[in-house]
């Protein structure tokens, strides 16, 4: 418990200074006044289009695990999801949220191993749609960044690593000892690169990724029917909703929504944030979010659309996750007591959350 308040702790504070760091550079007295004129209605309908989005992939999960032939009632599916986004929030690359999902797949009665290839099954959807999406975005952002060389070569970058990784998983794929030489090789050239020997665990944690992309890819490739094609329709609806909220924002602050490039940046920033630098990505966010959109926006609005996205994003994840968790861990410790309590000789059923 006391890991997860540091961690929490972590998180909020590197993203209190990083939106500090934004309004110190871009608050003025037009600032203020684009305040008074802020469309309440469109910032509502972005923390509604995010609630939304839970429903989709509490929709997704049910779905996978029917695929799998288990069934999930959708509302326990949603405690999976709203609970789970907890722990991603306050973890390097999101990536608390998962070992959450499979424990609570598992107290539904499904096996273990079948409840990592659900989420894994959703971690290779994501990472299909996003690479799409990003390399796609190459092309669409390069009229909006002319004149920012520095976006461009974060943006091709990012989009370098997408192919590396792309590549690498083909080449894996075809041949099941060539990640592990691939791994050896780059280890090795690291060693040669002060900056790159300083961060060998981040390299290490980067393979893990993509060698457990590896593995849910062939599980799904074996699995494969509808319920498989649509949760990847969900996965597109999850994503497209997700990427759509900044332009309900720019609406609020009675700017053009400019669709394409916040679908686009919206991409490419999400890929940047699964990296696992901070915790939740915190700081990176911010930064990133700010960096991106000055493109299109007047400095002065930067900071208010700074804090209203990463609110509606993450702060709100942290807050409906905290108390989703809380409720989940009590259901759990009501009905572990109701189950001890039995009388002797009578069977034990099982709880709400091990019925299939």
């Amino acid at each position: 418990m006391e890991k997860y308040k540091k961690l929490i702790l972590t998180s909020i504070i590197i993203s209190i200074i990083a939106t500090v760091l934004v309004l110190y550079f871009t608050i003025s007295e037009e600032t203020f006044q684009a305040l008074s004129k802020v469309r309440i209605e469109f910032l509502f309908l972005a923390i509604l289009m995010h609630l939304t989005s839970f429903f989709i992939w509490a929709l997704r999960i049910k779905v996978l695990a029917k695929t799998l032939g288990f069934r999930v009632d959708l509302r326990r599916s949603l405690e999976m999801v709203v609970s789970s986004v907890f722990t991603a929030a306050i973890t390097p690359s999101h990536a608390g949220g998962e070992p959450v999902r499979i424990a609570l797949l598992t107290r539904c009665g499904i096996s273990p191993g079948d409840s990592s290839a659900i989420v894994l099954g959703e971690r290779v959807m994501d990472g299909i749609f996003l690479a799409f999406i990003a390399l796609l975005g190459l092309f669409v952002l390069q009229s909006y960044l002319e004149g920012h060389e520095y976006l461009r070569a974060v943006t091709v970058f990012s989009i370098l690593i997408i192919l590396g990784g792309i590549i690498f998983l083909i080449i894996s794929l075809a041949n099941p000892q060539a990640p592990e030489k691939t791994k050896r090789i780059i280890l090795r050239i690291s060693e040669s690169f002060e900056f790159l020997r300083k961060r060998e665990m981040l390299l290490e944690k980067i393979f893990e990724e993509l060698m457990n992309f590896r593995a849910a890819m062939i599980n799904f490739a074996r699995r494969r029917n509808h319920g498989t094609y649509y949760a990847f329709i969900l996965t597109a609806l999850f994503w497209t909703n997700e990427f759509l909220i900044p332009s309900v924002i720019l609406l609020g602050l009675q700017e053009a929504p400019q669709v394409w490039f916040c679908y686009f940046v919206q991409g490419v920033l999400t890929l940047i944030l699964m990296l696992p630098l901070t915790p939740g990505s915190s700081g990176i966010a911010e930064l990133g979010a700010a960096t991106f959109y000055s493109v299109i926006l007047p400095s002065y609005k930067l900071g208010i659309f700074v804090i209203v996205w990463r609110f509606t994003i993450y702060h709100l994840n942290l807050i409906l996750g905290l108390f989703m968790t809380m409720k989940v861990l009590r259901d759990v410790k009501r009905e572990r007591k109701k189950f001890l309590k039995l009388p002797e000789g009578v069977e034990k059923q099982k709880s709400d959350y091990d019925k299939k």
